[in-house]
Formats: structure tokens, C-alpha cells, sequence
């Protein structure tokens, strides 16, 4: 009677063992679940964030490469060597 009372108690200690490894797996794959489920919301968020820029920006790069063409002609005269008019000599 005793041998049966100590494998009862013995069984009853690896079965609580096994329950409670298995609460923190669950805990754990909760707790992985959250951290993901975060990381996919803010994920989400800078999405959102980049298509709204892009729509609500205006498209400025053309008058930007104007400006810089019309600040670079100013200047293209300087590079430019200026030789002297040659007057063709009148005839006699």
C-alpha cells in the first residue's frame, strides 16, 4: 500500500512538472507572439507614413534641375576663352 501511494505521489510530481514547463512554453510563445504582432504594427505605421509623404510632397525636382541649369549658364561664359574678332583688312 505504501509502494503505491509513493508511485502516485512520484506520477503526480512529473505530471505537475510537465504542466508546468508547458505553461511557460505557452507564456513564452505568447510573449514572442506580442513582440511580433508590435514590430508588424510599426512596420505598418512607417508604411503608411511614406506613402502619405510621397503623395502629399509636391514633385520639385524639375523646377530644381531648371534652377540649376539657369545658375549654371551665368557662369558658362567665364570657362569659355574669348579670342579677339579678327577685321578682315579692306581692299585697295
Amino acid at each position: 500500500m505504501m509502494n503505491s501511494k509513493f508511485d502516485d505521489l512520484i506520477s503526480f510530481a512529473k505530471i505537475s512538472e510537465v504542466i508546468r514547463k508547458n505553461a511557460i512554453t505557452e507564456e513564452k510563445k505568447k510573449t514572442l507572439t506580442m513582440v511580433l504582432a508590435i514590430c508588424a504594427v510599426i512596420l505598418a505605421a512607417a508604411a503608411v507614413a511614406v506613402v502619405i509623404f510621397k503623395l502629399v510632397s509636391k514633385d520639385d525636382d524639375d523646377d530644381f534641375d531648371d534652377d540649376f541649369d539657369d545658375d549654371f549658364e551665368d557662369f558658362e561664359d567665364d570657362f569659355v576663352e574669348e579670342t579677339p574678332e579678327v577685321k578682315p583688312e579692306p581692299e585697295n
